[in-house]
């Protein structure tokens, strides 16, 4: 069996999560939100391992970096685009350190709420397209059983999952905001809230 080697998730949820993944028929991981592709990732060791991977970033210099980065693998393909539910434009936002490439948390989401109202700046944004998932998914020939979806979008995480379409991801890696309206506090988002087997979407 493959021995995952050197995991760069936040909190170390890919290494858990790897007993449910290692003997998985269709090793393909989707990354929502990839970033330069390394930073707090899903889905390099993964990637490292000789998995397939699609790796979806809309801002502009991250998702460069992590082409650049993947660019000797023929198994990676690097989608510069937001996902939503819709293909179009949209304003991206990013975090207080800009839309310059030194962010680490870029969204479409506009909730008015601490969280994001302390941590993203809304006083400027950059356009950027905007695609479906299934949609490119479906481009990508990705199987709809794939093993891994992570999604990290910064509170747009619904809607990502709602553009899924048919596909069912074995494995989903999201983030969670809670809000307590008593404590009027937004509690940071935690990754690998969100995992599951034989996935469906019916509920989104």
């Amino acid at each position: 069996r493959p021995v995952l080697r050197g995991d760069t998730s936040q909190n170390g949820e890919l290494a858990r999560l790897w007993p449910l993944l290692q003997d998985h028929p269709q090793p393909v991981v989707v990354d929502v939100g990839a970033n330069d592709g390394l930073l707090f990732s899903n889905s390099y060791p993964l990637l490292a391992l000789g998995w397939r991977g699609v790796l979806i970033e809309p801002h502009p210099a991250q998702a460069a970096t992590c082409r650049n980065r993947h660019l000797a693998n023929p198994k990676v393909q690097v989608v510069e685009a937001a996902v939503s539910q819709h293909s179009g434009q949209a304003q991206l936002f990013a975090d207080r350190e800009g839309l310059h490439g030194r962010g680490l948390s870029f969204t479409l989401n506009e909730d008015d709420n601490p969280w994001t109202t302390e941590t993203i700046d809304y006083r400027s944004a950059i356009m950027v397209n905007t695609r479906p998932l299934d949609s490119i998914l479906t481009e990508a020939k990705v199987p709809s059983n794939f093993a891994l979806l992570s999604v990290d979008t910064e509170g747009h995480d619904l809607t990502v999952l709602r553009s899924l379409g048919t596909f069912t991801p074995t494995v989903i890696i999201t983030e969670r905001y809670l809000w307590n309206p008593a404590a009027a506090t937004l509690t940071p988002p935690s990754s690998a809230t969100a995992s599951c087997l034989s996935c469906t979407t019916a509920s989104l």
